[in-house]
């Protein structure tokens, strides 16, 4: 199974990711090099941290032998533990974590699964820090750490590094570092070695060639047998009197990815289990202070409740309301992205739609570019308002009701950090956070359901 990321919308991008992952899947169909029997599934840059666990659990599920998971892109450590996250291509780095990447541990607890029926499992992983996949993290290898991967029986982990170093792409090649050499080993074989390559024999080719260019030294941990995992057909094996080559078996196949219901289901649970469980204590505590009429101490003015019901409104215009049917939000284009220039209204770039939570806050949604909502840092002022993920709290927003009919955008950041209220105000052709005023460049039509 073959992920990873070489375009992100807050990270540099690694163009190279993109040739590793297309020369792994070319070369693991090919009969010449791949292992017989083996089926091969790769992913979308843009897939999901939700998509990715549930593929790896049903290729497991699925499995005969062995279980081959292999990533490539950023990697990124968790400011506030420690631990790995694979950066995916909507990833940030945040003061209090990291926003939608893939936890090192989840993907463990995915191969892992009770439910995998394969014997064997090895994970490759050409990313930066890579070596704090060894051991959960920060955390102490042994067999009394579940979370640790090659302490379990027949696994083998191999990442382009160490848990402090970063891993490289040469301006120039055409693969990664540790990817490129992989490719090569695999491409011209390893002589002296058996008719397959094993994991074993695979690792020191690679150690070989990454340190002949002076570029940092992969790590592997294997438990017991592991290391004899083989994954690939020896292009460099002659065999001796006597000696026949590995029977063809199947021939290798692409896989697409599948999952059954219950199978999503269940990697959903376990994946948000715990922010249920936080999401029901919010609702009874809030249900208990309604009941009272009491509102909570330190509670933040959020004026009149936008008079909305707590669904999905239908998609439409973002309008400012100083120059009502010509000047709306538009889109910016494809990623890395920015600012949500003020312009034209037509249709093609400024249809947003607009969800109300039961909290009062709203998120604006780009029907144009998935996953991406409308944001602010109010941290930053001078910095236009701009698009953000839409799981990133600075793409809250409140509506407070005017008069006319228009609305204040309030960024609910503010509110939360008792800051003064910043309103998204029009300032010619773009968006800027500044102290509510009751005038039209701060007033907004919103979209409203046909």
């Amino acid at each position: 199974m073959l992920f990873g990321c070489h375009a992100y919308r807050h990270l540099d991008g690694i163009p190279a990711v993109q040739n590793n992952l297309a020369a792994l899947h070319e070369m693991l169909l090919d009969p010449k090099w791949g292992k017989p029997g083996m089926d091969v599934t790769s992913l979308s840059p843009w897939a999901g941290a939700d998509e990715i666990l549930e593929t790896v659990a049903t290729a497991g599920e699925q499995a005969q032998d062995t279980l081959i998971v292999y990533f490539a892109g950023h990697g990124l450590i968790h400011p506030k533990n420690g631990e790995l996250y694979l950066a995916l291509h909507n990833s940030r780095l945040q003061r209090w974590g990291v926003a939608a990447g893939l936890p090192i541990s989840d993907l463990r607890h995915a191969i892992l699964d009770h439910e995998n029926t394969a014997d064997n499992k090895v994970l490759l992983l050409d990313c930066c820090f890579s070596g704090r996949a060894m051991a959960g993290g920060m955390g102490p290898a042994g067999p009394e750490n579940k979370a640790d991967l090659a302490a379990i029986e027949g696994t083998c982990v191999t990442t382009s590094s160490s848990s402090t170093s970063l891993s490289f792409a040469v301006p120039g090649d055409r693969y990664t570092g540790f990817s490129g050499a992989l490719i090569e080993v695999l491409e011209s074989g390893a002589p002296g070695e058996g008719p397959m390559l094993t994991m074993e024999a695979v690792y020191r080719q690679v150690d070989a060639r990454l340190r002949a260019r002076g570029l940092p030294r992969p790590q592997q941990r294997n438990s017991n047998l592991a290391g004899h995992i083989p994954i690939a057909r020896n292009r460099a094996w002659i065999p001796s009197a006597g000696e026949q080559a590995p029977p063809p078996g199947p021939a290798p196949r692409t896989v697409p990815a599948r999952r059954s219901r219950v199978q999503s289901l269940r990697i959903h649970w376990r994946r948000y289990r715990n922010r249920y469980a936080a999401a029901l204590f919010a609702i009874v505590i809030m249900t208990i202070a309604v009941a009272s009429s009491v509102l909570p101490a330190g509670t933040p003015d959020r004026g009149t409740p936008a008079p909305f019901p707590p669904k999905r409104q239908d998609a439409g215009l973002l309008q400012s309301a100083s120059n009502k049917g010509k000047d709306c939000v538009r889109h910016i284009g494809d990623p890395p992205l920015g600012s949500a220039p003020i312009g034209a209204c037509d249709a093609a770039q400024v249809d947003w739609s607009m969800w109300t939570f039961p909290n009062d806050h709203v998120r604006f949604i780009s029907q144009r570019i998935p996953g991406v909502c409308l944001g602010a840092d109010i941290h930053a002022p001078a910095k236009p308002v701009g698009t953000w993920g839409c799981d990133d709290p600075a793409s809250a927003w409140v509506l407070q009701p005017q008069t006319d009919g228009s609305f204040h955008l309030v960024n609910e950041q503010a509110l939360d950090n008792g800051l003064k209220k910043r309103c998204a105000a029009r300032h010619d052709t773009a968006i800027y956070l500044d102290e509510c005023r009751d005038d039209t460049n701060h007033a907004w039509l919103v979209p409203q359901s046909h």
